[in-house]
Formats: structure tokens, C-alpha cells, sequence
């Protein structure tokens, strides 16, 4: 009985490490939000403000249709693929998942069959913005940037791809998009007979009216973004190192392997 104290007590000790290791994601996570949303609203030092459709928004900014700012937008495509993640470089079609709030990643895909063709319009490129277009209600209007693109994959029917024009940072777009404002108006327009089955299109797409800032400020707004992210990112690995720690630690103690002495 005492070594089974000893065990529960070390454990509860790593668990307290874990939930701070939380709680500091969250209160980073709450800093990001409230850091985006006084971004995109106010700008970098502004001081004078005009009232727009927009709601209030920096003299200097304008607002403008997304289609303004895209060179192209295709949706992808959805064949029969294996279920098993690709090999090397082998061509693949991104999984859902590997679109949601928490970022991109490429590392959520699927093998494509040898037998089929890729098709090339849909291939990832680094710069490029992604957006589910259809599914759950929650699930349509999600939009990430792609940082990496690791080459041979291809986007699924279900995603959007925009390529932005050299007039806007493609990474500011995504956050623009990602915005309380524009969700909003995505989740008005979205259409569908249920809401586990609804849609946005190239029109909701090409007629979203968007804010936007000279380039240099959008490039400031998303160095702020990115260095937030790096501090969730860093917090996030420290929590994953200590969760595997517990995990190796419960085996060996639960098997003996590591004893505990009891004075």
C-alpha cells in the first residue's frame, strides 16, 4: 500500500505539470484571438478611423471584394483512395482533416491508387489558400494557410484552393477570412438541406467583402500572427513531451520495471 501511494502521488505530480502545461495553451490561445480581432479591426498605430460596411475601420484601409484579390480558386477531387497515409512522395489527396482551425497539415492524406491519374490543377502549392467548401455546418468556411507543401498532393472536392494575387499576402488573406466578420456572413450564406450536409461557392467566395490594409501592414499583422503561433506551437510540444513522459513513466512503475522505495 505505501509503494502504491508513492506511485499515485508521483503521478499526480506529473499530472499537475500537464494541466498547467493546458492551461497556458488556453490562455495563449485566448491571447491569439483577442490579438487577431484587435488587429484586423484597428490596424498597427492608427489614429483615425472611418465608418465603413465593414463597421469602423482604419482611415487608411479600404474594403474590397475578395475576387479583387484572387488570381484562381478550383475545387479538388475526390477518387477512391487507400486508407493508409502515402509513402515518400508518392501522389496523395489531403484528408479533411488536414484543414481545421488548429492549421495545416500535409501529413494528413491519402494514397492514391497506381492505377489513377493525378489531377494536376488540384496539386498543393506553398502560398496557397485552403477552405472547406462543403460537409457539417461546422466544418465549411475553415481556412488555412499552406506554409509547406510537400510535393504530389492534391486537394480533396471538398476544398477549396485560392490562389491571391500578388497584391495581398496570401497568409494575411487567410487570416482575414478566418475572421469573426467574414465567418459570419460565410455561416448566413452557407446552403444545404441539413446541416450535416451544407456548401459555400465560387460566388459566396468572389463576393465576400474583405478589409484591407496597405501590404507592409498586412506582412506586420501576420508576423505578430506567426511568433503567437510559434509560442502555442512551443507549449504544445512541451505538453506532448511530458504526456509521453507520463506514459513511459505509468508502464514502468505499473510493470515493475522501475521501483519505487518507500522509507
Amino acid at each position: 500500500i505505501p509503494e502504491q501511494k508513492k506511485i499515485a502521488s508521483i503521478l499526480t505530480s506529473v499530472d499537475e505539470v500537464i494541466e498547467s502545461a493546458q492551461k497556458q495553451i488556453d490562455k495563449l490561445q485566448d491571447l491569439k484571438k483577442a490579438t487577431m480581432n484587435e488587429l484586423l479591426s484597428k490596424g498597427i498605430g492608427h489614429t483615425e478611423f472611418k465608418d465603413s460596411e465593414l463597421g469602423q475601420i482604419p482611415k487608411s484601409w479600404e474594403v474590397e471584394f475578395l475576387s479583387h484579390y484572387i488570381d484562381d480558386i478550383v475545387s479538388g477531387w475526390s477518387p477512391t483512395c487507400e486508407t493508409v497515409k502515402r509513402l515518400s512522395n508518392r501522389w496523395a489527396v489531403l484528408k479533411t482533416t488536414a484543414v481545421v482551425w488548429d492549421g495545416y497539415d500535409p501529413e494528413q492524406n491519402k494514397a492514391l491508387p497506381e492505377n489513377l491519374q493525378p489531377v494536376q490543377n488540384a496539386t498543393i502549392d506553398k502560398g496557397d489558400v485552403l477552405i472547406t467548401r462543403k460537409g457539417p455546418r461546422e466544418r465549411v468556411g475553415v481556412c488555412v494557410y499552406v506554409d509547406r507543401a510537400p510535393i504530389n498532393l492534391m486537394i480533396p472536392d471538398t476544398v477549396f484552393k485560392l490562389k491571391i494575387s500578388s497584391e495581398m499576402n496570401p497568409c494575411f488573406a487567410s487570416l482575414v477570412l478566418s475572421s469573426r466578420q467574414v465567418q459570419s456572413d460565410w455561416n448566413r450564406k452557407k446552403v444545404g438541406l441539413a446541416e450535416a450536409q451544407v456548401n459555400i461557392n465560387h460566388q459566396i467566395i468572389n463576393k465576400t467583402k474583405i478589409i484591407v490594409p496597405a501590404y507592409d501592414e498586412q506582412s506586420k499583422i501576420v508576423r505578430i500572427y506567426n511568433n503567437l503561433q510559434q509560442r502555442i506551437a512551443c507549449e504544445k510540444r512541451k505538453l506532448g513531451h511530458t504526456q509521453s513522459l507520463k506514459k513511459s513513466l505509468m508502464q514502468d512503475l505499473l510493470t515493475g520495471k522501475v521501483r519505487v522505495t518507500v522509507n
